[in-house]
């Protein structure tokens, strides 16, 4: 079972996995591996800083970013989770991001290949199918400010509000998409507020991983 747990940066998606929804799994007995999209590996990390890297003048395509993205996600995908999930065939995959943000950021914010995007996205459902998709919605007001609190603002991160608010509208599409195995919870409150939410979620994910017979 997959999975991913999507929204702009300073949704609180760290937060999220590693206080309440691993916990709560692992509370039921669940195994749980918890990876970033692009970056559950050694080898996954250094393409992806590789990607965010501000490369001084330089331009980077939309086709560049979405191919080291793709590079660094099947790398995650076969070193890491599927032997994961052949050692343990009732584990449950948390992924912090998946290629929907490669869409936002890559196809919509960047102007990459949607065609070679689907491409990357049918090899990797046929890997590990998504089970189900949490988004968390921000404003983007709210998620720089969140983000640059945080850290020193990547080469994505810098982009602006107006790039911000493209990718939110790219996430819409993907939400309504996969509306069917899509839930949707605002993440501008407190981190309380968040809970309150994230925990019926988690629950009817147990329910639903039991009922798999996991």
């Amino acid at each position: 079972m997959l999975l991913n747990i999507e929204g702009l940066d300073g949704a609180g998606k760290d937060s999220a996995i590693n206080n309440v929804i691993i916990p709560r799994l692992e509370a039921a007995g669940l195994p749980v591996d918890k990876v970033s999209g692009t970056g559950g590996t050694p080898m996954s990390l250094a393409i992806r800083e590789v990607n965010i890297s501000h490369w001084n003048d330089e331009p980077v395509s939309g086709d560049t970013e979405l191919l080291l993205m793709y590079a660094s996600r099947i790398q995650t995908f076969t070193a890491r989770l599927l032997p994961f999930l052949k050692e343990n065939p009732n584990g449950i995959i948390i992924m912090n991001r998946s290629w929907w943000s490669s869409y936002a950021y890559q196809v919509v914010g960047h102007g990459a290949s949607r065609a070679l995007f689907e491409q990357h996205v049918e090899h990797l459902e046929r890997l590990i199918p998504t089970t189900r998709n949490l988004f968390m919605t921000v404003s983007p007001e709210v998620g720089l400010q969140r983000a640059e609190k945080r850290a020193a603002l990547d080469r994505l991160e810098s982009e602006g509000p107006a790039f911000w608010e493209k990718t939110r509208r790219a996430y819409d599409e993907m939400i309504t998409r996969h509306q069917d195995t899509t839930t949707v919870i605002d993440a501008n409150g407190t981190f309380d507020d968040v809970n309150k939410q994230l925990e019926p979620w988690v629950d009817n994910i147990i329910k639903l991983a039991r009922a798999r017979n996991f």
